[in-house]
């Protein structure tokens, strides 16, 4: 292994930073929302522009990094002046001077974890957190409102910058994909769906186990739209479609993560149930029902992404919860350190009350009109807005679903005080 101190000045004399705090190479979502972030900050004159910038990874099991690399070399590449590199044993290297030199690399990431916290408020407020698996055996592992705050940073960017869309210059579709779609020029509506109950540990941070009976109305509604509706993902194919015309992407020979990455491009609806696919639709502004979410302060950005929410319900009383009552269950979750399943749903106490056909057809139908022509949030989205106006939502362009909110009007209520009122 190199010397760092070699590296230091390999770096030094070639005008290079790094792009530091990528911590998850198999993680599309994280890939593509912390390669945005630093797209934007760089856009924007919050780093120098007159630098070269170097990304090294760690080698995952996906390729990942390596398939954006390909996918985008008019980003990434000598002239542009931001190259991404994948190699274990520099990825190590480049985490040891961003410790020891923090002013040789830039902080680009959205998750809890940190090589590096230079404020000392931070790391008064994160925990040094021991990952023996990794580049760097310890770690900062960050509180969740750290967390979330990176998060709206990133989202403050994306309002400031939204006609600047790297990820716009995605290749169009592949030979392969198009035999594979049939040659016609219906558009394409992608669907994802997410059968793994919660109460079998699986993604419990996710989206609810959603049946797939309820969305035949939806689906039925994209056919006779003239969509060619395509299921995504990497879960079963639900046996219920088999007669609505969907075709079979996640059970196909071409999944792989370049054509997920292609078809999310090509798209002009995509549904998702919590998943990190949403990202690159919210990111390029693709009409977008995301739906099955019960940690309602995180909305996605887009405006014209549409959010269903699944309500909690009380497990003794059988009471669904106010919104007001539910973003505060999520801002009291554990934090990390003190949780085995951090930032999971709590199904000790609560259940979900999962969304309906009607529900998902409107929201449906209410992304794809926005996509045609966009108008202002109503006076009820505004109205759930205002609960967490001044914090979580101060840069979200998208909305509630507008029947989901008439539905359930009587679960609005006052803003919070402050942005730290989790009582």
């Amino acid at each position: 292994m190199a010397h760092p101190l070699a590296f230091y000045n390999m770096l030094q004399s070639s005008n290079t930073r790094l792009v530091g705090n990528m911590y998850f190479p198999d993680s599309p979502g994280h890939m593509i929302t912390e390669l945005d972030n630093f797209l934007r900050m760089r856009h924007l004159g919050e780093i120098e522009s007159n630098c070269n910038y170097l990304a090294i990874l760690r080698k995952g099991v996906l390729n990942l990094p390596e398939t954006i690399v390909a996918m985008l070399p008019d980003v990434f590449n000598p002239e542009s002046r931001i190259q991404i590199m994948v190699n274990d044993e520099l990825a190590r290297l480049a985490q040891e001077v961003h410790l020891a030199y923090p002013e040789m690399a830039v902080d680009v990431g959205t998750s809890h974890f940190k090589t590096v916290l230079t404020s000392a408020e931070d790391r008064k407020k994160a925990r040094l957190w021991h990952l023996p698996r990794w580049p760097r055996s310890y770690v900062w592992l960050l509180a969740q409102q750290q967390a979330h705050d990176c998060s709206l940073n990133y989202y403050r960017r994306r309002a400031a910058s939204r006609d600047y869309v790297p990820f716009a210059t995605i290749p169009e579709l592949s030979p392969e994909l198009r035999q594979f779609l049939g040659e016609d020029d219906k558009p394409l509506a992608l669907v994802h769906i997410r059968n793994t109950p919660r109460a079998q540990g699986h993604a419990t941070n996710a989206g609810n186990s959603t049946s797939s009976e309820v969305m035949l109305p939806t689906l039925a509604y994209l056919h006779d739209m003239g969509y060619k509706v395509v299921k995504i993902g990497r879960e079963p194919f639900p046996p219920e479609w088999a007669s609505s015309g969907v075709l079979n992407y996640s059970n196909s020979p071409l999944l792989n993560y370049r054509n997920d990455m292609l078809l999310l491009k090509a798209a002009q609806f995509v549904m998702i149930n919590a998943s990190g696919f949403g990202n690159l639709p919210d990111i390029l502004g693709t009409p977008m029902v995301y739906y099955g979410v019960w940690q309602i302060n995180s909305l996605v950005s887009s405006r014209n992404c549409v959010l269903l929410p699944t309500l909690m319900r009380h497990r003794e009383s059988g009471r669904l919860l106010k919104f007001i009552e539910q973003m505060k269950v999520v801002r009291s979750l554990p934090e990390y350190w003190d949780s085995r399943t951090p930032s999971s749903f709590p199904c000790a106490d609560y259940d979900e009350r999962f969304n309906t056909a009607d529900e998902l057809l409107a929201a449906a139908q209410e992304a794809i009109t926005l996509g045609r022509a966009w108008y202002p949030r109503s006076p009820q989205q505004e109205q759930f807005f205002d609960l967490d106006r001044d914090y979580s939502f101060r840069s979200i362009d998208g909305r509630v679903g507008q029947f989901f909110l008439e539905r359930f009007s009587d679960a609005l209520e006052p803003k919070f005080s402050s942005a730290a009122d989790t009582a």
